[in-house]
């Protein structure tokens, strides 16, 4: 009778706790509190698993089950292309007599850059949605799960199936089946595992919950009333500058919209004339940018889209996200990528098969600059009426 009321106990306090964390990781632990044990395993994985992966990875997913062979996953990025390779030991490291011995296999291919694109993007949103649990979730039958970006780190424990970062191990999964079966082919588009990495990107997205079905969230700058803002010059008062070493954010009205553009460059003399579109010129030029500039309160992360967009970022993701361009050009080195999107606002309504309408908005166009495949200007207009 004692076992079974203890089994209650510590089902009633900690299925809350299971359910509770299945958006988020929690922050990896630090190789300085570890007990010597511990710190001796995760350093036999590293060396078994991580030596030999190819340099310049952009995401990385790796596995520690209870008892079977733990296994790693890692997306790097040569230029455009794109690749995949799949470590796992053949047999669980933990329980080895001798872990110095033990083999691994390992799988590489490349894969379409879309996919490698749009996984970059899902593990920062992944990785950057990390917090401190308010109890420790305890467990001895399960996988121990480690998310790795560019821009941070986090680990989760045995996320149920349907959960956000379940389906996120799932879609790794997935992609780490492909690379075995490959036999070293490259992976070509796969429209199923496309569209449930964009679906799970837009759940991790701020208003997700209060999307409708067929609508989508237009994409802007994270910019705040805490911004220091100048302006250009007097005769243009609401047009407002947010500006860092090498960038800058140019807001400002047009006759049925506002347009925010983005720029990238080491000296505001050098913007390109094509960056800007004709309707943008009348409004300022590059010598009011340079003379009139000062010093904006905040740190580069105003200059990353709510998307995810930012300098440097390659076409492969804007292709994944928007699919076709309803408009392209090139002028000189520089490809001009356009996509339009009807409002809710303006009366638009999703047709199934169509594009999805930008929700509480009149319209967005997205127009996009790129250079060898590189973002290197973003204008964002959205419709006022």
């Amino acid at each position: 009778m004692k076992h079974i009321v203890l089994l209650l106990i510590f089902t009633v306090q900690f299925l809350p706790l299971t359910a509770n964390a299945q958006s988020r990781l929690k922050p990896c632990e630090s190789i300085f509190g570890l007990p010597d044990y511990r710190y001796e395993y995760y350093s036999a994985v590293r060396e078994k698993l991580f030596n030999g992966l190819p340099d310049k990875e952009i995401a990385r997913m790796l596995t520690m089950p209870s008892f079977f062979p733990e296994n790693v996953l890692n997306i790097s990025q040569d230029d455009e292309k794109y690749s995949a390779t799949y470590v796992i030991a053949e047999e669980n490291i933990w329980y080895s007599k001798e872990r110095s011995q033990v083999k691994v296999k390992q799988y590489t291919c490349e894969i379409d850059p879309q996919i490698g694109a749009l996984l970059e993007l899902l593990y920062e949103k992944i990785t950057s949605r990390v917090e401190v649990p308010e109890s420790r979730l305890l467990g001895s039958d399960g996988e121990n799960h480690y998310f790795f970006s560019r821009t941070g780190s986090g680990t989760i424990w045995s996320p149920s199936e349907g959960s956000l970062m379940g389906e996120a191990v799932s879609i790794s999964q997935a992609l780490a089946s492909k690379v075995m079966q490959s036999k070293g082919a490259a992976i070509g588009p796969d429209p199923v595992l496309q569209l449930r990495i964009k679906t799970l990107i837009e759940k991790l997205s701020p208003g997700y919950e209060n999307v409708k079905a067929g609508y989508f969230i237009p994409d802007a700058f994270p910019l705040d009333a805490d911004a220091e803002v100048f302006r250009v010059n007097t005769t243009n008062p609401n047009v407002k500058v947010y500006e860092s070493i090498m960038l800058a954010i140019v807001q400002f009205p047009l006759k049925n919209a506002t347009a925010t553009c983005l720029l990238f460059t080491p000296d505001f003399k050098t913007v390109e004339p094509e960056l800007l579109a004709n309707e943008i010129k009348q409004y300022f030029t590059t010598d009011m940018l340079v003379e009139n500039y000062k010093r904006c309160i905040g740190g580069d992360n105003y200059f990353i889209t709510n998307k995810g967009f930012s300098r440097g970022t390659n076409k492969g993701l804007a292709l994944a996200l928007y699919s076709k361009p309803d408009k392209e050009s090139v002028t000189g080195d520089t490809q001009r990528l356009e996509w339009i999107f009807e409002g809710e606002l303006s009366g638009a309504k999703p047709q199934p098969g169509g594009k999805p309408i930008a929700q509480n908005s009149y319209g967005q166009r997205v127009v996009m600059f790129f250079r060898d495949s590189w973002l290197s200007g973003i204008i964002l207009y959205n419709n006022t009426k």
